[in-house]
Formats: structure tokens, sequence, C-alpha cells
């Protein structure tokens, strides 16, 4: 009868042990990130934060503003029609650049990115998510220990975590330094700890498909 309580209270260790272990459990990973990952991460958060949107307004203004100052005074005006053809240029041009801005703007911030962190160390648990440059440890601007609160938001889309801090700060893990078991236990570790923070979206649109 002893031996039967001993082994009883063994089994329970163990799971008791098995059980902390699983809670404590760290994910790492040492990578150098690449521009095609960095470039689609700030794809989706300005996708996220609705900066399309924001274009797509400027255009229609630009469409209006081309409509009535360009061809009707092109047409009703005809002593201004100079006037117009400048219009109607100046109107084309911000079009334009509404569109190319963005797109070069994050094409140099991803290379100027690269340029100085191109390689992180990021560890993943229950208490907090840390983003280190393992080449400089040194600097307090590349060590960053996040914890899971209103500051940090966090996406996932089929092939990366993307991390958000303080609206400013834009991480990425890629998926591919996990295996599959991990990358659901990562999900729900978010899920779990980030709630309403935690979104997964689409890796086109940028909406959210589900928190779970």
């Amino acid at each position: 009868m002893d031996q039967e309580q001993i082994l009883s209270q063994d089994s329970e260790t163990a799971g008791s042990q098995q059980d902390e272990t699983q809670k404590e459990k760290t994910y790492f990973a040492d990578y150098t990130l690449k521009a095609n990952e960095l470039k689609k991460a700030i794809y989706l958060d300005n996708r996220k934060r609705g900066l399309f949107k924001r274009q797509m307004i400027l255009l229609i203004l630009i469409a209006v503003l081309f409509a009535y100052f360009g061809v009707y005074q092109f047409i009703v005006i005809p002593e201004q029609r100079l006037l117009s053809v400048i219009t109607m240029a100046v109107a084309g041009f911000c079009a334009f650049f509404s569109l190319w801005f963005p797109h070069q703007n994050d094409k140099k911030y991803v290379s100027k990115v690269l340029a100085v962190w191109p390689r992180y160390t990021v560890s993943v648990s229950k208490k907090c998510l840390t983003i280190c440059d393992p080449e400089h440890p040194e600097k307090e601007k590349r060590n960053f220990k996040l914890s899971y609160d209103e500051r940090l938001q966090v996406y996932e889309c089929s092939d990366l975590f993307i991390f958000v801090y303080e609206k400013r700060r834009l991480f990425c893990l890629p998926k591919k330094y996990f295996d599959m078991d991990e990358i659901i236990e990562i999900h729900e570790l978010f899920r779990e700890r980030c709630r309403s923070q935690f979104a997964v979206i689409d890796d086109r649109t940028g909406k959210e498909v589900g928190h779970r």
C-alpha cells in the first residue's frame, strides 16, 4: 500500500513538473531579417492602419479637383484654358505622387533598418516578448523587453508574426524558424496573453480574419 502511494506521489510530481515546464516554455529564434519580410510587415501594418484608405480619399479629392477646375474651365471658360491645362497637370502629378511616395518611403526605410540592424534575437514566453540585437547587446535602443499590455499589438499572417509597439516601433518574426507545432503553440500564447491586441490578418488586404 505504501508503495502504491509512493508511485502515485511520483506520478503527480512528474505531472506537475511537466505542466510547469510547459508554462515556462520559451520559443527562441536568431535570424537575419530579409528585405521582403520587412516590406511585407510594413505593408500589412499600413493596411491595418488604413493608410491606403486615406490615399484613396486623397485621389477622389484630386479627381473632383481635376473634373471641376480642369474639364469645366477648359470647356466653359475658353480664355482660361492655359490655367485649366496647368491645373490638370498639377492634379495628375499629385495623384501620381500620392501613390509613389509611400512606397518609396517604405523602400528607403527598409534599406536603412537592415543596414544598421540586420540580425535579430527573439524570445517568446508567457511572461514577455524579448527582441534584441545580438551584435550590439549594449545598445538600449536595440534591446526590448515587451510586456503583453495595450502598448503591444501582435498580428499574424501566413508566414510572419508582426509586432507593433506603441504604434511606432515595428518588428517581425518569420514563422519559418519554427516547426508547425511550435507555430500553433506561439499562436495560442499570443491569443491568450494579448487578447484583443492580437489578430490574424489577411496577407493581401491586412483585414482581420479572426483572433483564433
